[in-house]
């Protein structure tokens, strides 16, 4: 709900989480629950996070290990 992907495969395994951003190819793709309240700009930025929340990642594979952790900033 409320969740905003633009790219190829951004959020593309996304079914749970609300309100997140994924900007780029693969951003935010590699989990089903996305969390909430995250944004991820940049090639696979975000790939892994999962019931993470509040967390921002720009660039290339910032925050790719990311899966529980919340209230980071990666660049």
């Amino acid at each position: 709900y409320g969740n905003v992907a633009m790219g190829a495969d951004a959020m593309s395994s996304a079914t749970t989480g609300n309100y997140n951003v994924g900007i780029g190819y693969g951003a935010a793709s590699g989990a089903a629950d996305i969390g909430d309240y995250n944004v991820a700009i940049g090639f696979k930025a975000g790939m892994n996070n999962s019931t993470a929340n509040y967390n921002v990642m720009i660039g290339g594979n910032a925050g790719y290990a990311n899966t529980t952790q919340t209230q980071n900033t990666y660049v």
